[in-house]
């Protein structure tokens, strides 16, 4: 038995109802004598044959082809979750095979689901490198402790219970398949040029420490003992940590945390409720961390998309809602500039403006016809106009 397949794309946005649906024809040629296995071998074609193209379409052609295998094995399997209908518009009988064309609806939203819990959203196929900048502070003797500076450290038990913390949170990271390096446990402070060993880095030397070790991503924290406003005589164990990316030092995930020890506990018998929160933090920062890095949304850069054209309110915002619907953006498109026959958008968008470009050039929107004017650096002109 062989089979042709041909995919006819073309979308067919019927009415409002169907907006966040593609409507595609697949054309297929099965060498089959009977019928019934025909159809059947046919719509199971059509449908791979579908999600194949549109999955191409939605990562772009050069990390399709690095994720053949993936799209394959994970993608296909899963066609069932945003092909929610198909059906054979026509079919005729040619010598010992069968001619059939089969109409498939595919959930633009659902694909992109599945596309993001898959990873293929994301360009690079690890989250990189992350290091930590976590500060001990203990508010009741004035005493503090940092890794990048443990000259200055008077207490042994603020050290103890910072290497305790670097090791839990080290492994909620590692859980998730995440790397965080542990500068305490293998001193990296001997890395710290002079003139960054002080007692507070600001952002851009931990983004430069952090490049230095060929890190993506910092944690920026401090863990703080305070007296309780719950009871006398006892602490509260306050942790409050985010995670940013090294590249331009934009927060993309974030924890906070507090603890109340029992009236009379020392520090040193608080070694428990600290691995306890350390745990808590590492796997909740990793969360996130994850589920961004699977949405591509860890290497996103904000772009301006300037639109030019005649459009009234109405139109300006419906042909919003088409941008987020082809483009597969998040809510986060923002309206920065108002003009005549202008608005300006913001977003973030992790295939960069060369991406995004190449993106908006191959799209086509429901009632209105566009024209990719000129992109630079961080901006992108669109010339839109309503079709007839």
């Amino acid at each position: 038995m062989k089979t042709l397949a041909f995919v006819v794309l073309f979308l067919c946005f019927i009415n409002a109802a169907q907006a966040n649906y593609t409507v595609l024809v697949s054309e297929q040629v099965v060498e089959e004598v009977d019928e019934r296995k025909a159809r059947g071998q046919a719509i199971d074609q059509a449908t791979d044959a579908v999600t194949v193209e549109l999955v191409r379409k939605e990562i772009g052609s050069e990390r399709f082809k690095e994720n053949q295998k993936k799209v394959e094995d994970e993608i296909k399997p899963l066609k069932n979750r945003f092909i929610p209908f198909f059906k054979i518009i026509s079919s005729r009988k040619e010598g010992e095979s069968y001619r059939f064309k089969i109409e498939v609806k595919v959930s633009q939203k659902d694909l992109r689901s599945v596309l993001q819990q898959k990873g293929l959203f994301a360009s690079s196929k690890t989250t990189g490198i992350t290091l930590p900048f976590i500060e001990f502070n203990n508010s009741l003797n004035g005493e503090s402790y940092r890794w990048w500076l443990p000259e200055l450290a008077v207490s042994k038990e603020l050290e103890g219970l910072s290497m305790n913390f670097e090791k839990e949170i080290f492994q909620g990271f590692l859980d998730k398949g995440l790397f965080l390096l542990r500068p305490q446990a293998f001193q990296m402070h001997h890395m710290i040029p002079d003139f960054m060993k002080k007692t507070y880095l600001t952002q851009t030397e931990m983004v430069q420490l952090t490049n230095l070790k060929q890190g993506q991503l910092y944690l920026d924290g401090r863990v703080d003992v305070i007296s309780s406003p719950l009871r006398e005589n006892a602490t509260r164990i306050r942790v409050q940590v985010s995670c940013k990316q090294a590249s331009n030092g934009k927060s993309v995930a974030e924890v906070v945390r507090t603890f109340d020890a029992p009236s009379g506990q020392g520090l040193n018998q608080m070694t428990s409720s600290v691995s306890r929160l350390a745990v808590e933090t590492g796997q909740e920062i990793a969360n996130q961390v994850y589920d961004l890095w699977q949405r591509g949304a860890l290497e996103a850069q904000v772009v301006q998309l300037a639109v030019t054209g005649e459009l009234d309110h109405m139109q300006v915002v419906r042909f919003k809602n088409e941008l987020k619907k082809q483009m597969g953006l998040s809510n986060d498109l923002v309206e920065r500039l108002y003009e005549p026959g202008r608005v300006t958008f913001e977003m973030d968008y992790s295939g960069g403006v060369e991406g995004l470009s190449q993106k908006l050039k191959n799209a086509t929107f429901d009632g209105f016809i566009s024209q990719v004017v000129s992109s630079q650096a961080d901006q992108i002109i669109l010339d839109v106009r309503v079709s007839q």
